[in-house]
Formats: C-alpha cells, sequence, structure tokens
C-alpha cells in the first residue's frame, strides 16, 4: 500500500510524535514564523512546505494549484491519503495510523476519519466520538478536522469541491460539497467510515484557538445551505470488520437524502431563507428569493461614477 498523511502545522503540532518507524509518506504545510521549528519539521518530512494561512486554503494553494494544476501530480497513485489537524495525538503513534490506513483498504472505503476518544469534539458532530465495542461504523459524511480519502476520492471529489469553493479557508461546511460531487462522480454513495478501533485524542477543546480564526470557520459554515440538509449521521455500527465490508453501496443513503435538521443556528433569521432555497425547487421561490437579495444588494451598494462628459 501507498498512504499519504499530510498534516498543515503550527508551532506546537503533534505529528513529530507518529512520524517515527511509518510506512507512510508525510508531508508537513508549516504555516508558522519560525526557521527553527521549520527545520524541525523538515527532519521528519517527505516534503515540506512553508506558507501562512488555513487548512483549506493551504490545501488549495499547494496540494490543489502548485501540485496538482502546476505540475500535473497525480493522488490517485496513493492509497490513501490523510489529512489531521496538528493537534491531534495518536496513542500508540505511526502504527496506530498504519492500522487505520489497512482497515479503510479492507473496508473499501473512500472517504474515512479516526473516532475522538476523548470529549474535545464539535457540538453536533456527536457522531466523530468512538463507540465502544465497535470497530467501525458507517456516516454520511466525516468531519474536515481529521478527514481521510481514497486517493480517487481525493482527487475526483475532495480536490474538485475545494476548487468549486474558492472563498473557504478554514473548511467548515465543505463537508456535504465533496461527498456531492463524489456520489456524482462515483455514481454511487461514497463508502463513508468512522473508524473506532483506531481512535485518536483531539488535544485542545473545540473553540480554544484563535477567536477570529473561529469566527472565519462560523461564517463559511453560514454561506453553506447543505450543512443545514445534511448533518453527520451514525446510519450502521459494526463489531466486525467483514460485516462492515460486506455492507452494499445501496443499503447507505446518499449524502443528499439525509432528513433536514430544523435546530436553530446562531442566526435563524438568517439561515431560514438558505432552508428555503432547500426545501423548495419551484422556479417563482427561487426568483422571488433572488429578486428580494438583488434589491438589497442594490440599495447597499452605491452606483459606480459616470465617465464623461455629463450630457444632462
Amino acid at each position: 500500500m501507498k498512504n499519504l498523511v499530510v498534516v498543515m502545522a503550527g508551532d506546537n503540532s503533534f505529528h513529530g510524535e507518529y512520524s517515527i518507524n511509518r510506512n507512510f509518506e508525510m508531508w508537513t504545510i508549516y504555516y508558522g514564523n519560525s526557521d527553527e521549528v521549520f527545520e524541525r519539521y523538515r527532519s521528519f518530512s517527505d516534503r515540506i512546505w512553508r506558507k501562512n494561512g488555513l487548512k483549506i486554503e493551504l490545501v488549495r494553494r499547494i496540494l490543489l494549484e502548485k501540485l496538482y494544476f502546476e505540475k500535473t501530480f497525480n493522488f490517485e497513485n496513493y492509497d490513501f491519503i490523510f489529512l489531521p489537524d496538528d493537534d491531534i495525538r495518536f496513542t500508540n503513534g505511526a502504527s496506530d495510523i498504519s492500522r487505520l490506513f489497512k482497515l479503510c483498504c479492507d473496508l473499501r472505503a473512500d472517504v474515512f476519519q479516526p473516532a475522538i476518544a476523548n470529549e474535545f469534539y464539535s457540538k453536533r458532530w456527536e457522531s466523530t466520538c468512538l463507540i465502544p465495542q465497535a470497530i467501525c461504523h458507517r456516516t454520511n459524511i466525516v468531519e474536515v478536522m481529521m478527514h481521510g480519502f481514497s486517493g480517487r476520492a481525493f482527487a475526483k471529489a475532495y480536490l474538485p469541491a475545494i476548487h468549486a469553493l474558492q472563498f473557504m479557508k478554514s473548511g467548515w461546511g465543505i463537508e456535504p460539497i465533496w461527498m456531492k460531487i463524489g456520489e456524482v462522480a462515483f455514481q454511487r454513495p461514497l463508502r463513508t467510515f468512522v473508524i473506532d478501533a483506531v481512535p485518536a485524542i483531539h488535544m485542545r477543546p473545540i473553540g480554544a484557538g484563535s477567536a477570529k480564526i473561529h469566527a472565519v470557520g462560523l461564517a463559511e459554515a453560514r454561506l453553506m445551505p447543505q450543512i443545514e440538509a445534511n448533518r453527520m449521521a451514525t446510519l450502521a455500527t459494526f463489531t466486525t470488520i467483514e460485516d462492515a465490508a460486506a455492507l452494499t453501496d445501496e443499503a447507505v443513503f446518499p449524502s443528499i437524502d439525509i432528513s433536514i435538521d430544523n435546530a436553530k443556528r446562531d442566526d435563524p433569521g438568517f439561515i431560514s431563507v438558505f432552508r428555503q432555497l432547500i426545501k423548495s425547487v419551484a422556479p417563482q421561490t427561487l426568483i422571488d428569493l433572488a429578486t428580494r437579495y438583488g434589491a438589497t444588494c442594490a440599495r447597499a451598494v452605491p452606483p459606480p461614477p459616470r465617465r464623461g462628459r455629463d450630457r444632462s
């Protein structure tokens, strides 16, 4: 197997802990400003870049634009590609990640993530949590915190989603988009799993990082209506790898069929318009909404200055 781990790392990243005795490639994109830290990361990375930015922004700049577009790098040559945040720890280091890749191979997974073993998980993402005695559970999506893909899903679903959503920097709310693109590319639901047999520890409490970065992520999520219609859900739980691998794709709803979650958001007035767009495909409804927002924008934006002589 040929597998890849890519970490967008700050000054206090934990990924050095699983760089020892590994049988997978490790790439680091360092977003800090310390020459010393950069050289330390370089010492255990197969490839390393130095660029400021947030997670999805860095994936776009390096993996998509620099490698995929400029150098026609073929990510499909990898069996699996895993992109954990830099505050993720594995109890058994590199051997845990190697086992993670092996289980994903047995499951024929398209999309995956390790289960979260501690209490630092995102609200309304409870399906990321470890299920005791389970080996894995099937879900409709995984969280951007530590998402992974088969090489083909990475190239055919994940990179197109990042390319299409150019405004995204943190990636909050992008998860259903790569699933929808993948369903078209693969013409079936993506085989998506949270791996309980290889749990990870999220080392920092949710919201403990930069308040500015958190605000950016929340703003991005609010712009994604699909996040309301595709809340993460556990679809099936398995205690053996054989039972999980045997589950047919047709037995799992594609992400676009997950029912709408009507729980209130921080800004229910803002999100209600998106919910109308989700629920209705009536042309007149769409026209009315577009007209309403077009008129609002027109009032908010001053007219451009007139050019040439005024002939009035």
